[in-house]
């Protein structure tokens, strides 16, 4: 559902806000909360300082926005997680899909956001603070263990010269349990490469130098590490992973559409039709001719040396122009290929 319109109405799309000013528009963005707007821009050129202000608010808003518009500028934005967009032709055609994958993506993210609820249980919150106040506790038994004033021990643990040395007493273990308490998309990796170079400095400890200046390592220490590789182990079952990969698998989707102008060939029973090919995924493309296809469904699509199986499964008309929508049949590793020549101007 459109909550509100920017700019000129969008046909067979209903909202229960419409602003036809597309500066007032967003001046209404800026200042109440949205669940999804489509900024229809036909026949608006946006500046510069225009469009990186809309970038800005997108960001701050985490807002679910479609923006229709003839500016490669401002269709790029579509790179945010937050957008989608398509050039004003394409609108009876992509708006529905938009829509769909926004509501997907915004799904996605509260299904993470419950699950790292529910995974990151008291036991978790308690490890993570123990190790964020794993430099105290280090501090707290130097106390014990000499009997001199905190004044003193805090001295002390201040005039450490080596800066790898002064890293692994102050940061090493705080830095595992920022890891743990906020899942994100590199939290496991930081936490598990902490871990192996925690084992790697225990063992390798000399007797009476930093960070422990003592004979043997803090029992403090030795048990934070224990539980550390424990939870470790722990997360070697796949299900227990879910909440901290769940962001970096949405960050790299493999569906992504690549917007492109590409002439290509439409081909089915023998029939020869040349198309342009207007933006493109690993699971389908949309593609436009001048002429109607009159074929079967089934379909390749030949973009130079590559050939692409699917079938078409929408077909508008704007204008002159046809445009189609086609879904990828089987496996087409042609597509991946052509995305990543797009994507580093090799077509």
């Amino acid at each position: 559902m459109i909550d509100l319109i920017i700019g000129p109405s969008i046909p067979n799309n209903p909202s229960t806000n419409h602003v036809e000013d597309i500066f007032e528009g967003i001046s209404l963005f800026e200042s109440k909360k949205f669940n999804l707007i489509v900024f229809n821009f036909i026949n608006s050129i946006l500046s510069t300082n225009e469009i990186s202000r809309l970038k800005k608010l997108i960001i701050s808003k985490k807002t679910n926005c479609i923006l229709i518009s003839d500016q490669k500028e401002v269709r790029h934005l579509d790179d945010l997680d937050y957008v989608q967009s398509f050039a004003p032709e394409h609108s009876e055609l992509y708006i529905d899909d938009s829509i769909k994958e926004l509501e997907r993506r915004s799904e996605l993210k509260s299904m993470y956001l419950e699950q790292s609820k529910q995974k990151r249980s008291i036991p978790f919150y308690i490890l993570g603070t123990l190790l964020v106040l794993e430099p105290l506790i280090k501090i707290m038994f130097l106390k014990i263990d000499t009997g001199f004033d905190f004044s003193i021990v805090f001295n002390v643990v201040t005039s450490i010269e080596s800066p790898l040395k002064f890293i692994e007493f102050w940061f090493l273990f705080p830095i595992a349990g920022l890891a743990l308490l906020k899942p994100t998309a590199v939290s496991l990796l930081i936490f598990g490469s902490v871990q192996i170079y925690s084992v790697y400095s225990y063992i390798s400890y000399e007797k009476f130098t930093w960070p422990f200046v003592q004979e043997n390592p803090h029992i403090s220490s030795a048990l934070l590490l224990f539980l550390n590789l424990a939870l470790l182990a722990f997360f070697l079952i796949p299900e227990n992973r879910k909440p901290y990969l769940f962001k970096a698998k949405e960050l790299f989707r493999k569906n992504k559409r690549v917007n492109c102008n590409i002439n290509a060939t439409a081909k089915s029973e023998g029939e020869l039709l040349d198309i342009r090919v207007l933006n493109l995924s690993e699971t389908g493309l949309m593609a436009s001719s001048s002429k109607k296809i009159n074929f079967t469904k089934k379909i390749i699509i030949c973009i130079e040396n590559f050939k692409l199986h699917g079938e078409i499964v929408r077909e508008s008309q704007s204008g002159e122009e046809f445009n189609y929508g086609i879904l990828f049949k089987g496996k087409n590793p042609d597509a991946s290929t052509i995305i990543k020549d797009l994507l580093s101007s090799k077509l």
